[in-house]
């Protein structure tokens, strides 16, 4: 295998995890299984919505640092003619998003945790 092909086996297999520590947050969070559902969907699915277009700079550079698309990022064939727009989010930034979603993630929920369920 290639490593484009390991990058974008390791990201879809990591994403799944990723997204899970982001929901186990907002349920630290929120303490309330229909609001925590609700939050999950509308970070993953809905907010980046609100990022896309190449209109404005900061925007798109913010929406390229969301789970989703950074792992959509991780995936793309670099042989492939897929228009990446104006302003793409890069390789390496999209590991270090990734990681700093599941990073933060589990450091809110440790501490909301430990804070007030003791």
């Amino acid at each position: 295998m290639r490593g484009a092909t390991w990058r974008a086996v390791i990201a879809y297999a990591l994403i799944a995890p990723v997204c899970a520590l982001i929901g186990m947050t907002f349920g630290a969070v929120l303490r309330h299984a229909t609001a925590s559902i609700v939050a999950v969907v509308g970070l993953l699915f809905i907010v980046p919505l609100l990022f896309g277009g190449d209109r404005y700079k900061l925007l798109k550079e913010i929406g390229n640092y969301l789970p989703l698309h950074a792992a959509g990022r991780l995936g793309l064939n670099p042989n492939s003619h897929t228009d990446l727009g104006k302003y793409p989010g890069t390789i390496t930034g999209s590991w270090i998003a990734l990681a700093a979603w599941a990073l933060v993630s589990v450091i809110v929920a440790v501490v909301l945790v430990r804070r007030r369920d003791v």
